[in-house]
This record gives structure tokens, sequence and C-alpha cells, in this order.
């Protein structure tokens, strides 16, 4: 078992880490949908990372407690929270599309 300052030090580096991530899918995403980007949208971009990693992380500790398995789900976290992002980006364009 880590210590809790360990572990509370590993999440706060892990949600900077996706945060991240989350700024660079979503400029990527907007640029590949050629919309506009800009500072505010990279702070929405950070925010919905962190925001479905941390949901994501209560349903699975959720799942994987009822079934007992105890072991690190990094990758999937940060794989839908990415999507998240990215999903984002999709209804923008749909959404300006349509105006």
């Amino acid at each position: 078992m880590i210590p809790t300052s360990l572990a509370a030090v590993l999440t706060l580096v892990s949600l900077i880490f996706i945060s991240v991530c989350g700024i660079a899918a979503g400029f990527l995403a907007s640029f590949a949908l050629r919309l506009p980007w800009n500072f505010k949208a990279a702070v929405i971009d950070a925010v919905v990372a962190v925001a479905v990693t941390i949901i994501t992380g209560f349903v699975l500790a959720s799942i994987d407690t009822t079934r007992g398995v105890l072991e690190s789900r990094l990758t999937p976290l940060f794989l839908i929270a990415i999507f998240g992002v990215v999903l984002r980006h999709v209804l923008r364009f749909v959404l300006h599309k349509s105006r």
C-alpha cells in the first residue's frame, strides 16, 4: 500500500498530465475540423478531460471493486478522457455547421 501523500501526488500529476493531453487533443481536433481554437477552448478542453477522468475513475473503481479486481486502469481512463475532448469538438463542428 502506498502512503496517502504519495497517492495524492500521483493523482495530481496524473490529472495535470491528462489536462495537457486534453489540450493537445483539442488543438488537433480543432485543427482537423478547421474550427477556431483559442485560450478559452484550451481551458475548456483541460476541464473536460479532467472531469471525464474523475467521473470515469469513480465508475471503473466501483466496477472493479464489485468484481474484486485490483489493477491499474490509467490507460482506459486517459483514452476515454481524450475521446471526450474529441467528441466535444465534433459536436462543436456539427453545431457550427447547422447554423
